[in-house]
């Protein structure tokens, strides 16, 4: 592990797209940190709103503030990477903030001093959700079915693999460890191909996921995060999408590849061993089953989605559509308790 200097410079990354509504209320709380050696970086991502004004307006104001306005649209996980890409030489720390949330004005502090008096690498802190008056309730319920982080890791501490692996078992297949703002990472331990691009929904739970079974992190178990949840939210319009492919991709293939790459990536050999090779197994095989059962008017379609993925050797045979109510329901009863353990 690196030395961490006492002050180091902390980079507030926040990428932002059409995210006039919320972006200034955002800013504010980057400039209003305790910790004064920040500097904040925006990179906007050819937004059709007013974004990128209110941004620039904001840098006129505060040298800490550099504006970057990408020269096409590089989508999500391109802009996400394309910020931390516009952090100074000197930066030592990322902190993201997305366009949309919130953080108490002692996050950034409260981070540091946890980095440096635990010597780690990685902190995490709790979140709470805003929720916009049009939210639906199902949005509403599907969020409180989430794990919630201070529940799983009850005490602000240092955590080693060995103890996170123990706590987020059950809890694998969902984001247990919280969205990118409560994540506070050394730069240095960042390169562009941890985050798997394959994925859409849980793209940043792999990336931290794979960080903290491999490492010990800091966990602050106060709320410093607020995530807002609205309809326009890109996690919202995924779970939303309409399409067969990406219904399937966002609900069922993320879940079943996560079970791939922990079964046969030796960096989470920890974490299988602690599952059990074989419980991950049928986990996946009844997502796949899960999958096809409730689309089944397009169970075809779906059966295709597999056969193009980079895993299908594993996930599909020829006469997986054969029977697939029998064998949904079948499975649905014999794996209560799987189910019920992992929440599938």
């Amino acid at each position: 592990m690196s030395e961490i200097n006492t002050t180091p410079l902390v980079s507030i990354c926040i990428p932002t797209y059409n995210g006039a509504k919320y972006v200034e209320e955002t800013i504010e709380c980057a400039i209003n940190q305790t910790y004064r050696n920040i500097e904040i970086i925006i990179t906007d991502d050819q937004s059709t709103d007013n974004t990128i004004k209110i941004c620039n307006s904001f840098a006129l104001k505060d040298d800490r503030i550099k504006v970057f306005q990408n020269k096409k649209n590089l989508g999500l996980l391109g802009n996400w990477c394309e910020v931390i890409n516009r952090t100074s030489k000197e930066s030592d720390w990322i902190k993201f903030l997305f366009q949309d949330d919130l953080m108490d004005k002692t996050t950034v502090e409260k981070m540091v001093t946890s980095a440096i008096n635990s010597n780690v690498d990685f902190v995490l802190c709790n979140r709470e959700y805003i929720f916009e008056k049009n939210v639906s309730k199902k949005v509403l319920k599907t969020y409180d079915q989430i794990p919630k982080t201070g529940g799983i890791f009850t005490e602000s501490k240092k955590y080693t693999p060995d103890e996170t692996v123990l706590l987020i078992k059950n809890h694998f297949l969902h984001n247990c460890l919280g969205e990118p703002p409560c994540i506070f990472f050394k730069k240095s331990k960042y390169k562009h191909s941890d985050y798997p691009s394959e994925f859409i929904q849980l793209i940043d739970y792999v990336f931290i996921l794979e960080k903290i079974i491999d490492n010990d992190f800091y966990f602050i178990k106060e709320k410093l995060i607020k995530f807002r949840v609205h309809n326009n939210s890109q996690s919202h319009k995924n779970t939303k999408e309409e399409s067969i492919h990406k219904k399937i991709l966002v609900h069922y293939y993320e879940k079943i590849k996560i079970c791939h790459i922990i079964l046969n990536n030796p960096k989470y050999n920890k974490i299988k061993k602690a599952i059990g090779e074989k419980s991950i197994r049928i986990i996946s095989n009844f997502l796949v089953n899960k999958s096809l059962y409730k689309n089944i008017k397009n169970a075809e379609e779906v059966a295709q989605f597999f056969k193009s993925t980079e895993i299908k050797n594993d996930i599909y045979h020829e006469k997986i559509t054969n029977y697939i109510y029998l064998k949904y329901i079948v499975k649905k009863i014999k794996l209560a308790h799987i189910r019920k353990k992992y929440r599938i």
